[in-house]
């Protein structure tokens, strides 16, 4: 739990997807990227997914060195809409990552539970496994 939210994340192998090329859906390998870094971000009081949110991952490996930052886009899933992407990483082992979530500017509904989202967010896992490749 982070403020209003309950960040989670889940990293695997890259994988390929699908993506808008002149008006049409094309399937894109991950190329030179060796894994998959998801974010999901839910409100903290009724666990629903919230969409619409800029985040950002920093990866930092054990010697404490930034492997990089970017921003995580939406990417839609058939069971877990989630914030992610590939990334290159230098290899398998143990990473800090990172994430971090502007206050939104949309609106909200609702004098009583609309007051939510007011404030940057930034959460840190420690000791995150990462096992590189691609499916």
């Amino acid at each position: 739990k982070a403020g209003d939210y309950v960040v989670a994340y889940a990293v695997e192998k890259a994988e390929g997807m699908y993506h808008q090329q002149n008006g049409k859906l094309q399937w894109m390998e991950p190329g030179e990227e060796n894994c998959h870094v998801e974010v999901s971000v839910r409100d903290a009081a009724d666990n629903r997914f919230i969409p619409a949110l800029e985040v950002h991952a920093r990866l930092i490996d054990e010697n404490g060195d930034e492997v990089g930052k970017h921003r995580q886009p939406f990417l839609w899933h058939p069971w877990l809409y989630h914030y992610g992407r590939n990334w290159k990483v230098p290899g398998d082992g143990k990473y800090s990552l990172e994430v971090t979530i502007a206050a939104p500017d949309f609106g909200r509904h609702d004098k009583k539970n609309g007051k939510r989202y007011a404030e940057d967010v930034k959460v840190t896992f420690e000791n995150v496994k990462i096992e590189t490749g691609q499916k």
